[in-house]
């Protein structure tokens, strides 16, 4: 019996290396990720948007990609989603330098740098703690003088979250129609599955 444990304990440990969980932890350190391959997609933005950002480089803090999308608002298409939708994806060559980065955006989470469009608030946006990654930070907002109107409400939803040495921030703007916490989410999620 003795004599098996060696060869037990190497099949669990090559077992587990190879397992999804661990894989995907293994992943998300790897410093030499391209955060194009993590960012939201054209698909994914859905149809009727025109990409008008598509960048990506490198820097002392790791590599990046920013994407972003616009609906045209005098359109029938700006009912289909958000007018706005925009991700920006951070691989840092480490955990320290990912936990700064994310601290930098959250920073910003209440001034939702990525919106031409003033706004009132911010509103809590509830999110279980976590959820999504190892931090997350999320807000919610509305146009300005728009809490209160009758009629189509425009939010503003910007999720901020990191998993491993990756950092990744989604901002929606449009219609609280199809603009929701629940479609912020979504995108969040995707990138997540991807990281």
């Amino acid at each position: 019996m003795l004599s098996r444990l060696p060869g037990v304990a190497i099949l669990v440990s090559s077992l587990l290396v190879g397992s999804p969980a661990v894989a995907g932890k293994a992943l998300a350190q790897d410093a030499g990720r391209d955060p194009t391959s993590i960012a939201i997609t054209n698909e994914e933005a859905g149809k009727a948007t025109t990409i008008v950002a598509d960048e990506s480089g490198a820097g002392d803090r790791g590599s990046y990609a920013h994407r972003r999308w616009l609906r045209d608002r005098d359109s029938e298409d700006v009912g289909v989603g958000p007018i706005v939708t925009d991700n920006r994806v951070w691989v840092a060559p480490n955990v320290p330098t990912a936990q700064a980065i994310f601290r930098e955006e959250v920073a910003k989470q209440k001034e939702f740098p990525e919106s031409e469009d003033k706004h009132e608030g911010p509103f809590a946006f509830p999110i279980a703690p976590l959820a999504l990654g190892d931090e997350v930070m999320a807000l919610s907002a509305c146009i300005e003088n728009g809490c209160d109107t009758r009629g189509g409400i425009n939010l503003h939803e910007r999720v901020v979250v990191r998993k491993g040495n990756v950092v990744s921030v989604v901002y929606l703007f449009g219609r609280e129609r199809n603009t929701t916490p629940g479609l912020t989410l979504f995108f969040v999620n995707r990138v997540l599955e991807r990281i």
